[in-house]
């Protein structure tokens, strides 16, 4: 999905974390704005997010179809072919960016919160709006 296409974009992540390695942000005392910027990147892709579905609901249906082909995970169909209208198939995709948002953020607060993980976080900042 987010690293697809141009192969320097899987090096910036790589490089983010040496970085991030060599710079001890709680030492420095930045762990404070760190939280506080990973919350304020998170609102404004959750709201980009609400914006967009919000075009999409107002947008009258062109009556054009998309074929949706079948989903399978290890050989077994988990989601059968369909045909939906353009708008259906945005909701549906906007659901999906949403829900993924939703659980990569829960997951990197749970694990920020119980073990301390503090480079998951200053990564979030540059791969969640790519996403």
């Amino acid at each position: 999905a987010m690293m697809s296409g141009n192969p320097m974009m899987n090096l910036i992540p790589m490089g983010l974390m040496f970085l991030l390695n060599q710079l001890d942000i709680e030492k420095r005392g930045w762990l404070p704005y760190l939280r506080i910027l990973f919350g304020i990147v998170q609102a404004t892709c959750c709201t980009t997010m609400f914006i967009v579905r919000n075009r999409i609901s107002e947008q009258a249906d062109a009556g054009g179809k998309v074929y949706v082909p079948a989903v399978k995970q290890m050989g077994v169909e988990v989601k059968p072919a369909m045909e939906q209208t353009t708008k259906e198939y945005d909701l549906a995709k906007w659901s999906e960016q949403m829900q993924q948002l939703t659980i990569g953020f829960l997951m990197l607060s749970f694990f920020h919160a119980r073990m301390g993980y503090v480079i998951p976080l200053a990564l979030q900042l540059y791969t969640t709006p790519l996403q």
